[in-house]
């Protein structure tokens, strides 16, 4: 190599990093101010998946009112109040503003395990 790639090729990395932090800054939509309800399959999923996104969510100055909406207890082992607890401590953990804002639905439409089929029909 010669001298002049030695050089370009940080300054060229430092530059396409530049520009790419920028572009994530301001390319994302800023809610605030907002109702917002997510949706999970079953408990746990709010923290695997969207912590980041619950807590910039439910932020104190975003003025955002944030909801869980859960389609199972996750009782694929007999634990499903156990997981609904567990949920309810971690959406406040993570900034809900109250125990009321998370519904777990506990349905026969919705059975949570590995092996359990529904019906196509439904």
């Amino acid at each position: 190599m010669d001298y002049y790639t030695i050089l370009a090729v940080p300054i060229l990395i430092a530059t396409l990093w530049h520009f790419t932090a920028n572009l994530s800054r301001t390319s994302h939509p800023n809610f605030t101010n907002k109702s917002i309800v997510l949706l999970i399959a079953h408990p746990d999923d709010e923290a695997m998946f969207f912590s980041p996104t619950l807590l910039a969510l439910t932020a104190p100055n975003s003025g955002n009112h944030v909801k869980i909406l859960c389609l199972s207890n996750g009782n694929a082992d007999g634990l499903g109040k156990t997981r609904q607890q567990e949920l309810i401590a971690s959406g406040e953990i993570l900034g809900l503003r109250s125990r009321d804002d998370i519904l777990v639905l506990d349905s026969p439409d919705f059975v949570d395990g590995m092996k359990t089929l529904w019906e196509v029909d439904k």
